[in-house]
């Protein structure tokens, strides 16, 4: 990417953030009342978990020490300073829930034979606090939903439903914001990369790669749980983030064997049929069963490790200099984000938490910032240069003063009609040929000469194609029409009203406008060639051309030429 359009977008960046930040100094020196100000109480100290060893201190966002069986059993005093109604919301780390208070049982989440709620989800989750609860004990059951991988403690806060949920967006607001950035950019991509393909350029497979960009964006969105907060149905939300793991290299893979079409393109559909495979046999067994462990995921982890191993072998061993500048770009961006995907694999196995997808996160923006614009920027440029090849054949095909076909277009035409010899056989060519043109540029120059050539070509244009015809300007005063077998028996009729539009021509000239014209059918000889054609159309023109002058206009008398 060229440094001064690089230049241009890191300052609009640089605006747009020094933007955000002027705003929310405002707010902040601004006086008023927010739903934010309200009192807060987060239970960070006192907490007691059972263990073998009876209770014992432990901090949030600790585990359970090695050995703890299940259930786990948390214990903390609620504070007494707040006042009724409050709520209290903490961040579930994929286990089955119940929350008491003094032993009355107030929320229960993700038991099977209450809820039937199979598929290991963690999240949010907002309960209201029994109105009197000041002081008493609050007892907090947890059963993990991976057996054997206990969550670490959360950090439960107490509030006022509405500053609890703009708390949480508080929060989350970098990871939302920059999930909302990526699907943007990704749909930008992708609506790119489908203007290129309308307009017939090459798109370099830009579509897939704006459709894994936005996959990738939709994951970071669910990974920060407010989706799941806002519109429930946390299982439904789990199987799409599963989806989304599973399928979002596909567009990638279509992406690479686009753009650099590798030799060994059964390795990249081999990996693309295993991909698939696993997901329907990951979905077929979640719907038949209900059910999905961790250990569903690890034919997807191997899969898209053997991708990841696919593609930075493409983009390492691709020589193309075309492809070099780009070429390195994305692999430098990818190979961040495969560190990102890694360590989070990685975390994964380790740990139960509820974002197992914070490196991924990292690696992508740096990926997608590194490899969307570098994409953008070469999508645009390869549109600019399909707008200059488009001019130059413009400018090759086209006569500038008439705006038709040029005699170069006319014998491409040609060579690919000969090639269609139904068509050649029911052709027809028609010969016209400006009358005194010669004597129009003497008596009034050269400019009125370009304008009745202007007339001339406009006209024949306007009652021409209309019928389906191809006209083209041949020569200085000669046009040549290639007619359609459906509009050779309306020759004469066409004639006739090219010299009535010749004649509204003739108003407001100085001189009359004249076309003589000569046509020749295919179907009135034996095989004959299209040279044939054109040598008979001539003919008859100049036998029309000379046999009268009065048909088609009033041929103009010598005079000399003005004084300019």
């Amino acid at each position: 990417m060229k440094f001064g359009r690089l230049g241009m977008i890191m300052l609009l960046l640089l605006v747009i953030l020094g933007i955000i930040l002027g705003f929310v100094l405002v707010l902040k020196a601004t006086p008023g009342v927010s739903i934010l100000d309200k009192p807060l109480h987060e239970l960070r100290d006192g907490w007691m978990v059972d263990s073998a060893q009876g209770w014992v201190p432990i901090g949030v966002g600790d585990r359970p020490a090695a050995g703890d069986q299940q259930p786990i059993l948390y214990r903390v005093t609620l504070p007494t300073d707040y006042i009724d109604p409050q709520s209290l919301i903490f961040r579930n780390p994929f286990q089955n829930v119940t929350l008491s208070i003094d032993g009355q049982s107030i929320f229960v989440y993700g038991y099977e034979d209450t809820q039937k709620l199979r598929i290991p989800t963690g999240g949010y989750h907002l309960v209201p606090i029994p109105p009197g609860s000041q002081g008493k004990e609050l007892m907090v059951r947890f059963v993990s939903m991976y057996q054997g991988k206990p969550g670490s403690l959360p950090l439960i806060t107490i509030g006022q439903g509405f500053t609890l949920f703009a708390r949480v967006i508080l929060n989350s607001l970098f990871q939302l914001m920059f999930g909302i950035m990526i699907l943007m950019l990704g749909l930008l991509l992708s609506i790119v990369g489908l203007y290129l393909a309308w307009k017939k350029v090459p798109t370099m497979g830009l579509v897939f790669l704006g459709i894994f960009v936005q996959m990738s964006g939709m994951m970071t969105l669910l990974s920060t749980d407010i989706p799941q907060l806002v519109l429930g149905h946390q299982q439904f939300f789990m199987a799409g983030k599963v989806s989304l793991l599973a399928l979002c290299v596909l567009p990638f893979l279509e992406f690479i064997k686009r753009f650099f079409k590798p030799a060994k393109l059964g390795v990249f559909n081999l990996c693309t049929i295993l991909l698939r495979l696993n997901f329907l046999v990951v979905l077929g067994f979640l719907l038949a069963t209900g059910k999905i462990s961790w250990f569903s995921f690890i034919p997807i982890h191997i899969i898209l490790l053997f991708a990841i191993v696919l593609i930075i072998h493409t983009l390492t061993t691709s020589r193309k200099e075309d492809e070099s500048s780009l070429r390195q770009v994305l692999l430098v961006g990818f190979l961040v984000l495969t560190a990102g995907v890694v360590i989070d694999i990685l975390r994964f196995y380790l740990f139960v938490e509820v974002d197992n997808t914070r490196f991924f996160q990292i690696g992508l923006f740096i990926f997608t910032i590194i490899t969307g614009l570098e994409a953008v920027n070469r999508g645009v440029d390869t549109y600019l240069q399909s707008i200059r090849a488009q001019l130059l054949e413009h400018l090759a095909y086209t006569d500038i003063l008439t705006n038709l076909p040029n005699r170069t277009a006319f014998e491409r035409d040609m060579e690919k009609l000969a090639q269609n010899p139904d068509q050649c056989r029911h052709c027809m060519m028609v010969m016209l040929d400006l009358d005194h043109l010669k004597d129009i540029n003497d008596a009034f120059g050269h400019r009125a000469g370009d304008l009745a050539l202007q007339r001339c070509s406009q006209a024949i244009k306007e009652i021409f194609v209309e019928v389906g015809g191809s006209p083209y300007r041949v020569g200085g005063d000669e046009f040549m029409v290639v007619l359609p077998k459906e509009a050779k028996g309306r020759i004469e009729s066409l004639a006739h009203e090219l010299q009535v539009r010749l004649k509204l021509e003739n108003t407001d000239l100085p001189y009359p406008l004249a076309i003589s014209c000569g046509y020749a059918d295919s179907s009135l000889f034996d095989n004959p060639s299209l040279l044939t054609l054109q040598e008979k159309a001539d003919e008859m023109m100049y036998r029309m051309k000379y046999s009268s002058r009065s048909r088609s206009g009033v041929p103009i008398p010598p005079v000399q030429k003005e004084q300019r």
